[in-house]
């Protein structure tokens, strides 16, 4: 039996990227690794000459505890995740010629081992991962950076290629401005030519009759039904008597296939109804039938941050004229006291803004699906029950999912665990733009726990006892509990500069603001959470509290004509 096992499940790295993103578990036969014992890790890339050691942060992995326990072994912390970055190896140039191999350093209670790291995911994901392509100061050469599987470790094999004449006055031409520009131009007659064939085909599929029982999802950011769209689902196949279809993806920048383009068209001049979950530029290019029901449901809850045409002229903001989101012939909301602020962000008159509540918020009023959740999560997490659990839920900084960031070193997990450690634990719950994780000092690793990959927010919040977040829209669901909230608004004045918002932030969120990590210390520690203003905030933003918000939407916006 080996004595140590270790792999990386999921390796994540383009021909655009200068990182390499590995995850994966490390453990050695016999020696613990759980909250109570150090464990260090660390990812290293070398070569004949060189080698760079990048610091990995450990993972909570109670599963490998439950595969390779043969006796009391605990390997609750086998799991890492971590980056190597490429960019810093040889200054920002190209690595050197050769095979570069990766590995793990491993340090279990006093025991340190490192190894070549193998590959034990699926190799069908690596599939995407191109060579990297890069010019060298030669011109006549293209050097590239090729990830590779071989005898099962993980290696990157760096070589030459000489361009052939041909390839060679290709090469210094299409680099040239003039190449550039035309390459920009052409692309944009593909996408126009292609915006023209589909209104072609959408111009004919509207001759078809309209399907009175058709409901269709759409969606830019989920590839399965969750948030709002769960529960109409749900609701609709419990009902019965809809035909229901969708086309989902998981980002906007994802590409769609030719077929799903003309599955969309037809779909959307022969359904009854659209259903929206988010912004989703592909439909705002069309003109939308008589008799056909475009439904925004948003993914958010109340009226906080400005966003649509709210934000005309700001950065970021829709042009004047923009047609985006002005074809919905119907929204969603969660009181009548912000169908102004959304008629507006979405440029529409506020007698197509309808407060029916919020699907997903239902749960709150649901005991059963409540403890059930509560149960499952203390299952996956024991370490949560013995203390009170904080959430950490901050939203992205930058314009969007491209430029989403978030400056982690505002938030002192060092100093919020030398004064609260003894008494609470803090759950990391990031916006899935954020992609770059929370670096969590290994000191800290039984403190603060990165549960950004839980799907539903929602559901961690019945074992949340304060919640600290800033602009996000979760504190409006998290009112609906009467728990406490923290408001860590480091860079306010930034945020209202470049965003906004609908309500004075200072009155308008139910709870304290920190600025600084010392801010929330001594609000944690006084008890300062200024309670008393949920129940008006709550007031405000909901006119529903009975969990039938699901019934309602589908009551009033999807009727099927008996």
């Amino acid at each position: 039996m080996d004595k140590l096992v270790c792999g990386a499940e999921h390796i994540d790295w383009n021909s655009n990227a200068e990182r390499i993103y590995i995850r994966g578990y490390a453990l050695i036969r016999g020696k613990n690794i759980d909250k109570n014992y150090k464990v260090k890790k660390s990812l290293f890339i070398y070569n004949d000459d060189r080698k760079f050691i990048m610091p990995a942060q450990n993972e909570l992995r109670i599963d490998i505890t439950d595969k390779y326990r043969d006796d009391n072994t605990n390997y609750d912390y086998a799991g890492f995740e971590g980056f190597i970055e490429l960019s810093s190896i040889n200054y920002n140039k190209p690595l050197s010629k050769g095979v570069w191999k990766i590995g793990l350093y491993l340090n279990a209670n006093g025991e340190k081992i490192e190894t070549d790291l193998k590959y034990v995911g699926d190799k069908k994901e690596l599939k995407h991962m191109i060579p990297k392509e890069i010019q060298p100061d030669n011109k006549k050469f293209i050097r590239k950076e090729k990830l590779e599987i071989k005898d099962g470790f993980i290696t990157i094999n760096v070589s030459d290629e000489k361009l052939s004449s041909n390839e060679y006055i290709k090469n210094i031409t299409i680099n040239s401005p003039m190449a550039i520009q035309l390459k920009k131009n052409l692309k944009s007659m593909k996408r126009k030519f292609g915006n023209w064939v589909l209104q072609r085909i959408y111009s004919i599929a509207r001759h078809k009759k309209i399907v009175e029982n058709r409901v269709t999802f759409l969606s830019d950011s989920r590839v399965d039904f969750t948030g709002n769209f769960e529960f109409i689902y749900n609701e609709l196949q419990k009902r019965g008597g809809y035909e229901i279809k969708s086309i989902l993806k998981p980002s906007i920048t994802a590409k769609r296939s030719l077929k799903e383009l003309i599955s969309f068209v037809n779909y959307l001049a022969t359904s009854k109804y659209i259903l929206l979950d988010d912004y989703y530029p592909q439909i705002y290019k069309y003109d939308i039938r008589d008799n056909v029901e475009v439904i925004q449901l948003w993914h958010a809850t109340g009226a906080f941050k400005t966003f649509g045409f709210s934000r005309i002229g700001k950065k970021g903001g829709p042009r004047v004229k923009s047609r985006n989101h002005r074809n919905y012939t119907k929204a969603i909301v969660s009181s009548e006291n912000i169908k102004l602020h959304y008629a507006e962000a979405f440029g529409i008159s506020e007698d197509r803004v309808i407060s029916t509540g919020v699907p997903r918020t239902d749960i709150f009023f649901d005991e059963e699906y409540k403890n059930k959740k509560i149960s499952e999560l203390y299952n996956k997490y024991p370490i949560l029950k013995d203390k009170k659990v904080i959430m950490f839920a901050p939203t992205f900084r930058g314009s969007g999912q491209k430029s989403a960031t978030y400056d982690f070193e505002v938030f002192d997990i060092k100093k919020l665990y030398e004064s609260l450690g003894d008494d609470y634990i803090i759950i990391s719950k990031l916006h899935p733009f954020i992609k770059e994780p929370m670096n969590i000092p290994n000191e800290c690793k039984d403190f603060v726990i990165d549960l950004s990959k839980e799907r539903e927010i929602n559901d961690l919040l019945f074992i949340t006892d304060i919640l600290i977040t800033d602009y996000s829209s979760v504190c409006f669901e998290y009112s609906l509990l009467n728990k406490p909230m923290i408001f860590f608004a480091y860079d306010l004045d930034d945020y209202i500069a470049s965003r906004d918002f609908y309500y004075p932030y200072e009155s308008f969120v139910p709870g304290p603001i920190a600025r600084t990590t010392s801010d929330i210390i001594n609000i944690i520690k006084e008890n300062n959470f200024e309670v008393e203003k949920l129940e008006k905030f709550r007031n405000t933003f909901f006119d529903h509290f009975d969990g039938k918000s699901t019934e309602r939407v589908v009551d009033t916006l999807l009727k099927l004509d008996k």
